[in-house]
C-alpha cells in the first residue's frame, strides 16, 4: 500500500459531500475497484439510479467526483459518485451515495426512501453499505438508540464537540440492517463548523471502506481451500513415498511432485504475506483517520473504535493461521525430500548389491 501513513484527506476541498444544511440522511455503497473498470461502474450507477426512479443525466466519465440533484416521487436527493479522489481509500474503492435533507427534529430512524441495493450481473456486489444521520441538534441516547436500531456504541470527535454513535455492524448490501451512524453536536445550540461536518462525513466513508476491504479479504481467504489442498497433496505424496516397493520410474515422479509442492507453498505464502501487508496498511490508515478527527471515548458508553478494529484483527488472525499451515506443509515437504533422497540412495545400493551378487563368479 503506497504512502500508507499519509493522512486520508490532504485536501479539504475534495468534493465528497458539502451539505448546505442539516439534518442530513444518506446511504452510501462501497465497491471494490478489483475486477471493475470505471466505465462498468459508471454504467452500473446509471442503471441503479434509473431503477430507483432517479434521473442520472449529469454523470460524465471525465469527472472523478460527481455531485448532482435528482428528483423522485419522494422528493429531491443529492447523488454523490466518487471514481477517484485524494483519499487513500480511493485507490481501492468506488463510492455512490444518495443523500437527502430531512425534517428538523427527525431522529433519522428510517431512510426516506426504500433504496435497496440494485444488483448487476456484470458488476460484483458492493463490499458494504452504510447509513449516516447527521443532526443539527444534540441527539439524546434514547433517540440515537432508536436511530441505529441495535446495540449502541460511540466516540466523541474534535475534542468532544460532536458525538458519533453506531450499531457497529459491518454487513453486505444484501442484509436488511446496515451499518448505521448518528452524528450530533455535543451540546444544544452548538455552532457547527462546515469543514468539520464535511470531514466527519468523509472520514466515516473511508473508515467503513477500510473495514469493508478487510472483511472482503477475510471472506476470500476463508473460502479458499488452497492450504488444505496443499496439505492433502502432501499426505498423499508421503504415503506413496512410504510404500515398501517403489519402482525406479516412480522416484523421478515423486521428487518432481515434491518440488511442485515446495514451489506452490512458497507462492501461496508470498500471496498471503501480501494480503497481511495490505491489512496492516488498512489498519494504519484507519488509525490516521481516527487521529485526524480526534476521536476519544465517551464516559459510560461502549467505545466504537475497538468494534470497528475487529475487521482488521480477524483478517490478520486468519492470515496468520493460514501462513502457519503453509509453513507446516513446507516443513513436511522439506523432510519428505530428505526421505526421498535417503530411500533413493538405499534403493540404488540394494540394486547395486543385487547386481554384484549376480555377476560375482561362483566357486
Amino acid at each position: 500500500m503506497n504512502n500508507r501513513l499519509l493522512l486520508h484527506a490532504l485536501s479539504i476541498q475534495d468534493r465528497i459531500l458539502e451539505p448546505n444544511s442539516l439534518p442530513l440522511l444518506g446511504r452510501v455503497w462501497v465497491y471494490s475497484k478489483e475486477g471493475c473498470s470505471k466505465d462498468l461502474f459508471v454504467g452500473h450507477c446509471v442503471t441503479m439510479l434509473s431503477r430507483l426512479g432517479l434521473s442520472a443525466s449529469d454523470i460524465h466519465l471525465r469527472d472523478d467526483v460527481m455531485a448532482f440533484d435528482a428528483s423522485s416521487d419522494q422528493g429531491v436527493y443529492t447523488i454523490v459518485i466518487s471514481l477517484a479522489d485524494d483519499s487513500l481509500a480511493s485507490q481501492y474503492f468506488y463510492f455512490i451515495g444518495i443523500w437527502k435533507r430531512v425534517e428538523s427534529g427527525s431522529d433519522g430512524s428510517s431512510f426516506p426512501h426504500d433504496f435497496e441495493c440494485v444488483t448487476d450481473d456484470e458488476l460484483p456486489p458492493p463490499e458494504c453499505y452504510y447509513e449516516v444521520y447527521f443532526s443539527e441538534n444534540m441527539v439524546q441516547l434514547p433517540e440515537a438508540r432508536q436511530a441505529v436500531k441495535g446495540e449502541i456504541m460511540g466516540q466523541s470527535l474534535f475534542n468532544g464537540n460532536y458525538y458519533l454513535v453506531s450499531n457497529g455492524r459491518l454487513v453486505g448490501a444484501s442484509e436488511s440492517t446496515p451499518l448505521r451512524f448518528v452524528v450530533s453536536p455535543r451540546s444544544p445550540g452548538a455552532s457547527l463548523s462546515r469543514e468539520e461536518v464535511k470531514l466527519i462525513l468523509y472520514s466515516i466513508r473511508n473508515l467503513v471502506a477500510l473495514m469493508g476491504a478487510s472483511v472482503y479479504r477475510y471472506n476470500r481467504v476463508w473460502a479458499d481451500e488452497a492450504e488444505n489442498s496443499l496439505y492433502q497433496r502432501m499426505m498423499i505424496l508421503l504415503q506413496k513415498a512410504q510404500e515398501e516397493h517403489v519402482s525406479p520410474a516412480m522416484w523421478d515422479g515423486l521428487v518432481r511432485e515434491n518440488g511442485d509442492l515446495l514451489l506452490g507453498s512458497a507462492e501461496l505464502a508470498a500471496g498471503r504475506g501480501r494480503l497481511s501487508f495490505e491489512i496492516d496498511g488498512y489498519k494504519d490508515l484507519f488509525e490516521s483517520i481516527v487521529g485526524e478527527i480526534q476521536g476519544t471515548d465517551i464516559p459510560g458508553l461502549m467505545p466504537l473504535w475497538p468494534r470497528m478494529r475487529l475487521a482488521f484483527e480477524h483478517a490478520r488472525s486468519l492470515l496468520s493461521e493460514r501462513l502457519a499451515m503453509i509453513r507446516r506443509s513446507q516443513k513436511q515437504a522439506e523432510v519428505l525430500l530428505q526421505l526421498l533422497h535417503s530411500r533413493m540412495l538405499a534403493h540404488q545400493q540394494r540394486m547395486l548389491a543385487d547386481y554384484n551378487g549376480l555377476t560375482k563368479p561362483h566357486d
